[in-house]
């Protein structure tokens, strides 16, 4: 097994916070709301990294038109995930988002034992949490699978590593995210307070953290979830064990299969990887 590096370790500390962060800003801070800020800071650690790489991507003009379907596509998946994130917490909320992306690598690398767990996690998730709030959960995670597998499909995904496209991915979901929130009614003159800004403040701060590092970690950045799969859900149900999301044996039967299925997809192909397998 290949070593966990420093950089790969904050990597998957990001993916178990996001869940738990979410949940305890959601009470003073609105899903959609704390998605607009996490995609504004993560759009300007992106912009200084393709301007510190001297990238031209706002010169490409072949890359408008997918920059816009996938970053229309990735708005509207970012908000259920964010939705999903404040409801469910925890691990709940990785297993669900997640757990069609581990279904998506186990059947491109026939895993059938993968495919197995991955499965029985997403349905013990959806039984161990409110219907409305899995279901939201579980959408965002099939809407993520589409993504990673049109992102893997188009050949300008390779261009600059993908920059370009997380680039317009971000500004679209910068654009979109804002308006969604105002039209879900979402207050942004009422003040969280101290606790709400703590929360959104780590949350902001664990989301720039993943996207900084993921484009100084070249593992994370052609293959990010294959280090997270395994670990971040168990990290997520401790860090929601201790927040009071994730109670039960529903739910950390749940987490504990999904970390399976990252274990037995952990080891790395002897060919290049599928971009259908890597996340966002």
């Amino acid at each position: 097994m290949e070593s966990i590096n420093p950089r790969r370790f904050i990597g998957i500390v990001t993916w178990g916070l996001t869940g738990p962060l979410a949940f305890a800003a959601a009470p003073t801070v609105a899903p959609l709301r704390q998605a607009t800020v996490v995609v504004t800071a993560n759009l300007l650690v992106t912009w200084l990294w393709t301007r510190s790489r001297g990238l031209p991507v706002f010169g490409r003009r072949d890359a408008l038109l997918p920059g816009l379907g996938i970053g229309l596509l990735m708005s509207i998946r970012f908000g259920l995930c964010a939705v999903a994130a404040a409801r469910l917490g925890g691990s709940g909320f990785l297993v669900l988002t997640l757990g069609p992306l581990a279904l998506l690598r186990a059947g491109v690398r026939k895993n059938v034992v993968a495919a197995a767990a991955a499965t029985a996690a997403m349905i013990l998730g959806l039984l161990g949490h409110a219907p409305l709030a899995a279901t939201v959960g579980l959408l965002g995670g099939a809407l993520w699978a589409a993504e990673v597998t049109v992102r893997g499909s188009a050949a300008m995904m390779r261009v600059s590593g993908g920059a370009w496209l997380d680039l317009h991915e971000l500004v679209i979901a910068a654009v979109v995210m804002p308006v969604a929130s105002v039209m879900a009614g979402d207050d942004w003159l009422a003040s969280p307070g101290s606790f709400g800004w703590t929360m959104l403040a780590l949350e902001v701060a664990v989301g720039v953290a993943y996207t900084a590092i993921r484009w100084w970690e070249p593992a994370l950045r052609r293959d990010p979830l294959r280090h997270v799969l395994p670990f971040a859900p168990l990290l997520a149900l401790a860090v929601g064990y201790l927040v009071g999301t994730d109670h039960g044996p529903v739910v950390m039967s749940a987490a504990a299969l999904l970390s399976l299925a990252g274990l037995l997809l952990l080891r790395p192909r002897k060919v290049a990887v599928n971009p259908a397998e890597a996340g966002a």
